[in-house]
C-alpha cells in the first residue's frame, strides 16, 4: 500500500511539473513573440524609408531583345562609325591635359516637362520646351534630350569603368556646312551609393511602373526582328521621334504622360570636365560632337541601377581607337552656373 501511495504521489508530482513547463514554455514563447512583434513596431528611420521604397521597384519580367541585338552587331554599323578619325567613345588619358588653362563651360538649366521614352537599347528623356542651354567655346547648345548607358562608355585612365553613364544631348544649328560642331554632350559617370538623388528618383520610379517595350511583344510597338539583320533607332540627333526614311524603330512613350525635372541639379558650378572632339556612341556615330566627361560621379541607388541593366544589359559602344594625338587633344574646363 505504501509503495502504490509512492507511485501515485510521484506520477501526481511528475504531472504538476509537466503541466508548469508548459506553462514556463507557452509564456516563454509568448513574450518571444511579443518581443518580435514591438520590435517591428520601432520607427522608421530614413534610411529605412529608402530601403522600402527601392525594394518596392518592380523588376520587370523580360530583357530587352532589342539593346542585346543591337549592341552584339556594332562592329558592323554604318555610317561614320567605321572612320578612325574622331570616334567616341575613348579612354580619357589623366595626363594629356591639352594646353592653355581650363575653359568655362557656361550652363543655364531648369526645371522642365519630359517624355520618358524606351527607346529599345536605352532609356531616354525627350525635353519638352526650353529645358536649358550650354555655351562653350563661344558656341550654345540647347538641351533636347538624356538617356543612359551600363556600364559607362568613357573611361578614365586612372580608374575602372564606372556602372553607368548619363548622356544630356544638346543642339545647335550649324553656321553652314563646314560646320561639323552640332552636338554638345555632357557625360556624367555615375555610381552606386545608397544616397541617390531627387532626380534619378523621379525617372526610375515611373520607369520601373510603366510597362514597356518587352511588356508587350505582341503589340503595334512589335519586337520580332523577323527579316531585320539587327533593329534600328533613330539618331541621337533626331527630335520629336521622327523615324528616318527607310528604317524600322522600336520605342514606347512610359506611362502616365510627361514628369518635371530639374536639370540644374545635376551640374555643380566648378565641377571638372575633360573636353574633346568626338563622335555619336550610336549608329550612325556621326562625328559632330564635342564630348564633356565630368571627373566627378553622380550617385544612384544599386536598385535603380539594377531596374535598369536588368532589362537593357550591356547597352554601350566599345571603345574606340584615340586616334592621332593632333585631333585627340583633351581640354580641361569647369562649369560655370549662368543665372537668366
Amino acid at each position: 500500500m505504501i509503495n502504490v501511495s509512492r507511485n501515485v504521489g510521484g506520477i501526481f508530482f511528475y504531472r504538476l511539473t509537466y503541466l508548469a513547463n508548459r506553462k514556463l514554455c507557452f509564456l516563454t514563447l509568448s513574450a518571444l513573440v511579443l518581443s518580435v512583434s514591438f520590435a517591428g513596431c520601432k520607427p522608421r528611420t530614413k534610411n529605412s524609408q529608402n530601403s522600402i521604397k527601392d525594394a518596392n521597384i518592380m523588376k520587370h519580367r523580360m530583357r530587352s531583345p532589342l539593346s542585346e541585338e543591337y549592341y552584339s552587331h556594332q562592329a558592323n554599323w554604318g555610317g561614320a562609325c567605321p572612320s578612325q578619325l574622331r570616334q567616341s567613345p575613348i579612354k580619357l588619358d589623366v595626363s594629356n591635359t591639352g594646353s592653355g588653362g581650363e575653359k568655362p563651360i557656361e550652363f543655364t538649366y531648369k526645371s522642365a516637362e519630359v517624355t520618358l521614352v524606351d527607346a529599345g537599347h536605352t532609356l531616354r528623356g525627350d525635353i519638352k520646351g526650353f529645358g536649358g542651354a550650354v555655351t562653350y567655346d563661344g558656341k550654345t547648345y540647347e538641351l533636347k534630350q538624356f538617356h543612359f548607358h551600363t556600364p559607362s562608355e568613357h573611361v578614365f585612365s586612372d580608374r575602372e569603368a564606372s556602372d553607368m553613364e548619363l548622356h544630356l544631348v544638346h543642339k545647335r544649328k550649324p553656321d553652314d556646312a563646314k560646320d561639323a560642331d552640332i552636338a554638345f554632350v555632357f557625360g556624367f559617370l555615375i555610381r552606386k551609393d545608397t544616397t541617390g538623388s531627387k532626380f534619378f528618383n523621379s525617372v526610375f520610379d515611373r520607369f520601373s511602373s510603366s510597362p514597356l517595350l518587352a511588356d508587350e511583344k505582341d503589340s503595334k510597338h512589335g519586337l520580332t526582328l523577323g527579316s531585320e539583320s539587327r533593329p534600328k533607332f533613330r539618331s541621337e540627333l533626331d527630335e520629336g521621334g521622327l523615324s528616318l526614311e527607310g528604317e524600322v524603330h522600336h520605342e514606347k512613350p512610359l506611362d502616365g504622360g510627361p514628369i518635371t525635372l530639374d536639370f540644374s541639379q545635376l551640374v555643380p558650378a566648378k565641377a571638372k570636365f575633360y573636353v574633346y572632339k568626338g563622335s555619336l556612341t550610336t549608329e550612325s556615330c556621326d562625328e559632330v560632337v564635342t564630348h564633356a566627361v565630368g571627373l566627378n560621379e553622380l550617385a544612384i541607388s544599386p536598385t535603380q541601377i539594377e531596374s535598369f541593366s536588368d532589362y537593357y544589359g550591356i547597352s554601350k559602344r566599345e571603345l574606340q581607337k584615340p586616334g592621332s594625338p593632333n585631333v585627340r587633344k583633351y581640354q580641361l574646363a569647369n562649369s560655370v552656373k549662368v543665372s537668366r
